[in-house]
């Protein structure tokens, strides 16, 4: 049997209050809502790819979780006609430290990490609705404006993909992403 992973997307929002009624519609409520910034960080002294892999230092303003330091692996599944990341390790990401700022940065300096790119998501719910087979994150991220992620764990990629299209079908939405947040980013600063 597969390792459980995670399998998400990006969808890329033009109006957020239609976009929020629509989740209204299928009866969808905020359970959590929070802010936090990613500094991501790359191998001085190898080629690091952030399609496939990623380091960052997290660092939560509310609710005040304090600071984690964040490894990934992932690789691109195409299934049910869409294309969607998914976490090449079992826990989706590896928590490498949890602690102080400080700490945490000294932590990645000292193994030859410099930072390359922050991420600071803002405004963030998370809604729930039984009506939907997992939960979607909207953020607000600067150079990206409102997105929503839509992230599935699971053994069976069938029914992964099959979550993910029948969101997509429910919300109406065809404008999204498979890239990570911080490829995202960088290609809009470009």
């Amino acid at each position: 049997m597969a390792s459980k992973f995670e399998c998400e997307i990006r969808i890329f929002i033009d109006n957020i209050k239609e976009f929020e009624n629509k989740l209204i519609d299928l009866e969808a409520k905020v359970i959590l809502e929070y802010n936090f910034s990613d500094t991501y960080y790359k191998q001085t002294n190898q080629d690091w790819n952030p399609l496939n892999k990623t380091l960052r230092l997290r660092q939560w303003h509310n609710p005040n979780r304090g600071n984690f330091v964040y490894y990934s692996v992932t690789e691109f599944i195409e299934n049910n006609g869409i294309t969607f990341k998914r976490s090449k390790l079992k826990e989706g990401k590896k928590v490498l430290f949890k602690g102080d700022l400080g700490k945490a940065k000294e932590f990645l300096q000292k193994d030859n990490f410099e930072s390359w790119l922050e991420v600071t998501k803002k405004d963030c719910k998370i809604w729930k609705s039984d009506k939907l087979p997992t939960a979607i994150v909207v953020e607000y991220i600067d150079e990206l404006g409102w997105t929503a992620e839509i992230e599935v764990e699971g053994e069976d990629i069938n029914q992964a993909s099959n979550n993910i299209n029948e969101i997509l079908q429910k919300i109406n939405e065809n404008n999204f992403s498979s890239k990570p947040v911080s490829v995202l980013v960088s290609e809009a600063k470009l």
